[in-house]
């Protein structure tokens, strides 16, 4: 044990030597590296951000997502309001950065995802880049489903009027509108007698549809995801803004805003649970132990500001989940006026 940490000691001074000097263009900096690190930067050119604003863009669109919009509004809600944002805060700040820190900085070092950083370390500690490689795996295969969802809904939205603006029914059951439409023609639990055998054609082909536009998105890797982001991640907060200033000009907005960080209670703070949300709502909004933010900062060069772009990322993602609260409880406000 002794051995391997001072082996790693003298494997990490020669790192920052060889940070010092810059990106190793050249055998004679390749040479300065300790054998490990020398037949990985000997070996092909790793592919790169084409700029720091991609890598930036990139890591704020993982960051943000449903947690932002869907999540943190119901946990605001949850927890009576304006208090739930002092411990969601504390955790951002002694949580969650630092942990975001360590994995962009494990990925710039090593240049290589999870299972490449942890590897290199130590080869029994791989397990730990398996385990988030497949928890990713599990979050991207129920995201893909969501937005299957909401490419459906965007095809019906050129209809007028509105489908699910109309009472609709799953098999024998009033549902309302909005259920009824997606229970039964987004689902279609409401064809079959038992619903465990229901298959929607309409949702297979927008699933399909969807998986088809993540590999053209990525199938050149960070080359042809560097351009993607330029238009995928600010066009939703550009969407979020516009509905935010909609919301805010109907009428009954500004109870929805009372009710989202007017109402004030000090004493939910000792509750164990808010904490417990706070922490979990931080992991879950910065995508971190998931090994994505490792992986992204692994195509950066190894002498990259990661220190700047980390504190970039997280204040991102915290406005925006910030705004999206907003909009979301200035549209409840108003529904709740009508």
């Amino acid at each position: 044990m002794m051995s391997f940490k001072l082996s790693y000691y003298n494997e990490y001074k020669s790192y920052l030597r060889f940070t010092s000097m810059g990106v190793a263009n050249d055998e004679e900096e390749i040479s300065h590296l300790p054998q490990s690190m020398a037949t990985k930067a000997s070996q092909e050119k790793r592919a790169r951000w084409n700029s720091t604003l991609a890598f930036i863009l990139a890591a704020v669109g993982s960051a943000v997502g449903l947690g932002n919009v869907w999540r943190f509004p119901y946990l605001v809600a949850k927890h009576g309001g304006a208090p739930f944002l002092i411990p969601y805060i504390v955790c951002l700040i002694l949580i969650g950065m630092p942990i975001l820190l360590m994995e962009l900085s494990l990925g710039q070092m090593f240049q290589g995802g999870d299972i490449e950083a942890f590897g290199r370390m130590n080869p029994r500690l791989r397990g730990i880049g398996l385990a988030s490689v497949f928890g990713s795996f599990v979050i991207v295969s129920y995201y893909a489903v969501v937005l299957a969802y909401a490419g459906i809904y965007f095809v019906h939205s050129f209809k007028s009027p509105l489908p699910y603006a109309e009472g609709l029914t799953a098999g024998d059951v009033n549902l309302g509108t909005a259920e009824g439409f997606f229970y039964n023609n987004v689902l279609k639990l409401g064809s079959t007698a038992d619903p465990k055998y229901a298959m929607s054609g309409e949702m297979v082909l927008s699933l399909a549809i969807i998986w088809i536009l993540v590999f053209c998105c990525i199938f050149n890797g960070v080359e042809t995801a560097s351009w993607v982001v330029y238009v995928t991640v600010p066009l939703p907060v550009i969407l979020i803004i516009i509905l935010l200033i909609k919301g805010a000009t109907l009428e009954g907005s500004h109870g929805g805003v009372k009710e989202y960080i007017g109402k004030w209670d000090g004493s939910a703070l000792n509750s164990i649970s808010m904490w417990n949300d706070a922490v979990g709502q931080v992991f879950f909004t910065l995508s971190v132990c998931m090994g994505v933010m490792t992986a992204y900062s692994s195509h950066n060069a190894v002498k990259h500001r990661v220190g700047r772009d980390e504190k970039i990322i997280s204040i991102s993602d915290m406005l925006i989940a910030l705004i999206g609260g907003f909009t979301v409880y200035c549209m409840l406000g108003h529904l709740v006026h009508l």
